[in-house]
């Protein structure tokens, strides 16, 4: 319950900010991501609010997930069911759950600038169309500031055994390898448009490459060195 509640403020805490950012026609990348941080605290705010009454997260997913096994369990194919590898990927799930709502609001706040600033744009406004794809770049401060925020998680991760440490960790890197996939994803863009290929090219081949663990990361590591040298230039 809590969680759901979280991903639907995560949709309403971001209009203000970035109906604002537009208005005063901040860079549209900024505006996305002053409206991620939005999303993100009104879910943390949310998530707080249902544990001071006494339903937390850790409960909800716990007592879920252990209905789950009991319904699986009683049924046949239960029996075919490998419950070692599934704990896993639940506990892998619940720990990078912070970064599953930077994820949310990043989605959110995309899609909600491009319908906000249509509708103004409609209005007869002067609105900053979104930066293409290709044009992405994340600038020398913030690429050093990732840097070091996943140097810190590692190092703390290991002289730590502590469970919140390492969801903290687990956290980081996945939003770590996410930012730094986009940075991958808008050099791709950037190498087709050279060639005068169209955007569904690009599209296309970032779709095939993610299918595969090695393209997920190719990409990644694309965007790492394209955001520490400045490969397009």
């Amino acid at each position: 319950m809590a969680v759901n509640v979280a991903f639907a403020v995560e949709i309403l805490f971001p209009v203000l900010a970035i109906s604002s950012g537009i208005k005063f026609r901040v860079r549209p990348y900024k505006v996305v991501t002053v409206g991620t941080l939005y999303a993100v605290f009104g879910a943390f705010v949310t998530v707080i609010a249902f544990s001071l009454f006494g339903n937390s997260i850790a409960d909800s997913f716990d007592g879920a997930w252990q209905e789950a096994i009991d319904v699986l369990s009683s049924a046949d194919y239960g029996k075919k069911v490998d419950w070692e590898m599934m704990n896993v990927i639940y506990d892998s799930f619940v720990k990078t759950l912070p970064a599953s709502f930077f994820l949310w609001g990043a989605v959110v706040s995309y899609i909600e600038y491009l319908i906000i600033s249509a509708v103004q744009r409609k209005r007869g406004d002067d609105v900053l169309g979104m930066t293409p794809v290709r044009e992405f770049d994340l600038e020398r401060g913030a690429v050093l500031g990732w840097c070091l925020l996943g140097i810190a998680a590692a190092l703390m991760n290991l002289m730590s055994d502590s469970e919140v440490i390492t969801s903290v960790y687990q956290s980081t890197y996945a939003l770590f390898r996410m930012v730094f996939a986009y940075q991958g994803m808008s050099l791709l863009a950037f190498a087709c448009a050279r060639r005068g290929w169209s955007n569904a090219v690009w599209i296309v081949v970032t779709i095939l490459l993610l299918l595969t663990n090695f393209g997920t990361v190719f990409i990644y590591f694309a965007g790492l060195i394209d955001g520490i040298f400045g490969l397009k230039g």
